[in-house]
């Protein structure tokens, strides 16, 4: 995509009508071959222009995102990629623009001329070669979901009946850390309270043998001296590890692992 000087350089594509007093979110993957470019995703819903501020695209591959609510009464509208404000020439390599109904972006649809309903997103990763099976901690970056009605969970460290999870609340608007011994029994559950659906959270959650802790939005650290959980077989990221199909339907923006096990003031830190 090579872009003039002109503010209103752009490429777009029609999406027909939109509903009114509705949040859409715009994503594109971008990056320039030399330098960097600055542009905006361009959300245009019949009525007004809702385009993004500038962003500016690097030699890397980078993920860019932009959320809109659209205008009462909107008509035909469309989406695309534009040159900054002010405009300045230069290239753009462009991949997966992509606009879905919502406040945040999830993975990439691959569609072709129709709207396509998203497959089930389901990550699972053999721990043995990572994980630590004396101490550990898990750090999460994402956005709360809604209550679910089940204990969906957000990640799961799983042996056998056993498992080390955070499970999004089925009823409310908390994110629980969870764990079962090999029988399926619980040993504990911390609770990180009162978040807001749809805005990033962090929660951090620490394990060892009678030693468990977790902290989110940097809370007072809440602690379990009791427990002990099974050796792991299997990790899995947006789904129930321990069996059954329970997904989370969210975005993870960051999940990171520490092998030992991390003091509650680290902990707490870790979350702000």
């Amino acid at each position: 995509f090579n872009v003039s000087a002109s503010s209103s350089s752009q490429i777009y594509y029609s999406i027909g009508v939109l509903p009114s007093l509705t949040s859409y979110t715009a994503s594109v993957w971008a990056k320039t071959t030399s330098g960097t470019k600055n542009f905006r995703l361009k959300l245009w819903d019949g009525i007004a222009d809702k385009s993004s501020p500038n962003f500016t695209a690097t030699t890397s591959w980078q993920r860019f995102n932009y959320t809109a609510t659209t205008s009462a009464g909107s008509g035909s509208g469309n989406i695309g990629i534009m040159n900054s404000s002010p405009g300045v020439a230069g290239n753009l390599v462009v991949w997966g623009a992509q606009l879905e109904q919502g406040s945040f972006p999830t993975s990439y649809i691959p569609t072709t001329t129709a709207a396509v309903t998203r497959g089930l997103d389901n990550l699972s990763i053999p721990p043995n070669l990572w994980a630590n099976n004396t101490n550990g901690t898990f750090l999460i970056n994402a956005y709360k979901p809604y209550a679910q009605a089940v204990a969906s969970r957000f990640y799961s460290l799983t042996g056998g009946l056993g498992q080390i999870s955070l499970i999004n609340d089925p009823t409310g608007t908390n994110v629980t850390g969870y764990v079962t011994d090999s029988t399926g029994a619980q040993v504990i559950g911390l609770t990180g309270n009162g978040l807001t659906v749809g805005a990033t959270f962090k929660s951090a959650l620490t394990y060892a043998n009678n030693d468990f802790s977790q902290s989110t939005n940097g809370s007072i650290v809440t602690t379990d001296n009791s427990g002990t959980f099974p050796a792991f077989t299997n990790f899995t990221v947006g789904n129930n590890g321990s069996g059954g199909i329970r997904p989370i339907n969210t975005s993870i923006l960051k999940l990171k692992y520490y092998p030992s096990r991390i003091s509650n003031t680290q902990l707490q830190l870790m979350t702000q």
